[in-house]
């Protein structure tokens, strides 16, 4: 018999059904939420996998950057001729080293705090865990494998400050300095105590 509320009529079971409708289109939503958070964790270890499988090689190639730094680039950027070149070449090395201290980290980060902290530290404007490897190490007093990643990151900044700097014309760009308008004389009128 149909209920008549308001001159809405209800067929007997509607408000069942509105209920299990409502309680199936929550758990549809739930599952396609836990989907969603499942394909990030994969995606996520499927990059811890990457890094793992290219960190070696990643590792070689900044290592021979980093020659390439010291004895070709640095001394190139001693002639006014080669120092807009030798900037460019330390500005482009100095993302060599961020990728694998970068890289280093997500390896770092998953190998001792897992996937979950890996997602954290990428949600994290992408850099997370680069502190976050930094933090998981020194709290494991793993020392070496801090000063690794600030050796690597500080390398990073530190050529690409002075790759801008040399491209930008280095010492002979920066504007002249005013004199010291120093006095010739001091008198002292007071006896120092």
């Amino acid at each position: 018999m149909a209920t008549v509320a308001r001159g809405v009529v209800e067929e007997p079971g509607a408000g069942m059904r509105t209920t299990l409708n409502s309680i199936g289109v929550t758990a549809g939503c739930l599952l396609v939420i836990v989907g969603i958070f499942a394909l990030i964790a994969f995606i996520f270890a499927g990059g811890v996998w990457l890094g793992k499988t290219i960190l070696p090689l990643l590792a070689f190639i900044a290592l021979l950057v980093l020659a390439l730094d010291i004895f070709v680039l640095f001394p190139l950027s001693m002639s006014k001729r080669s120092r807009s070149a030798s900037g460019a070449g330390l500005f482009l090395s100095s993302y060599v080293y961020g990728a694998t201290a970068w890289l280093w980290s997500l390896v770092l980060v998953d190998a001792i705090w897992g996937i979950g902290m890996v997602i954290v530290g990428v949600l994290f404007a992408g850099i997370g865990v680069i502190p976050l490897a930094i933090i998981a190490t020194s709290v494991n007093s793993a020392w070496g494998l801090a000063g690794q990643i600030i050796f690597l990151v500080a390398l990073a900044y530190g050529t690409r400050t002075a790759g801008r700097y040399l491209s930008a014309g280095g010492p002979d760009n920066e504007p002249p300095r005013a004199p010291l308008d120093a006095p010739e004389v001091i008198v002292i009128n007071e006896p120092l105590k």
